[in-house]
């Protein structure tokens, strides 16, 4: 009872740390969700798909037991969600430090990166979720842009 207690105060402590920045998300989720009908802010003005396109649905899909589907909306998936776990047990559970934590989100932001580029590569602009989303901001008011994702991939 004593180590739940232990966890919970944990959890606790670092929510009240970043509870502004929980709560400026909070409110940025709701705010875009309903002005824009999407969430990512490089979806919303170019309407290209950011490196970490598909991984909330994915974590979804993970927590829900749908695997195929989670590795399918994003291959890393199961890199990101097993990096998660590690350090909430290290964290909360094992109340340790994460040895070397900023060579670790270096590594991940570097995958991320590289499958971003090949998963472009292989399935812009029609495959969801890398698929490119109309009515964005800049094809509503730039004719460069239109011109320039005409030319490229016929968009």
């Amino acid at each position: 009872m004593k180590q739940i207690q232990g966890i919970v105060k944990r959890i606790w402590k670092d929510l009240n740390h970043y509870k502004w920045g929980i709560l400026f998300f909070l409110i940025y989720y709701v705010l875009v969700k309903k002005i824009f009908h999407a969430y990512c802010p490089v979806v919303i003005v170019s309407g290209i798909p950011c490196p970490a396109c598909g991984l909330t649905r994915a974590s979804f899909f993970l927590i829900t037991g749908q695997f195929i589907r989670a590795y399918h909306m994003h291959p890393l998936i199961f890199l990101y969600g097993g990096f998660g776990l590690y350090v909430f047990v290290k964290r909360y559970i094992l109340n340790q430090k994460i040895k070397y934590l900023k060579l670790w989100i270096v590594l991940l932001l570097l995958s991320l990166i590289v499958t971003y580029l090949i998963r472009m590569y292989l399935y812009f602009p029609g495959h969801p979720p890398i698929s490119y989303t109309r009515h964005n901001l800049l094809e509503k008011h730039s004719e460069i842009y239109n011109l320039i994702m005409y030319r490229l991939f016929g968009l």
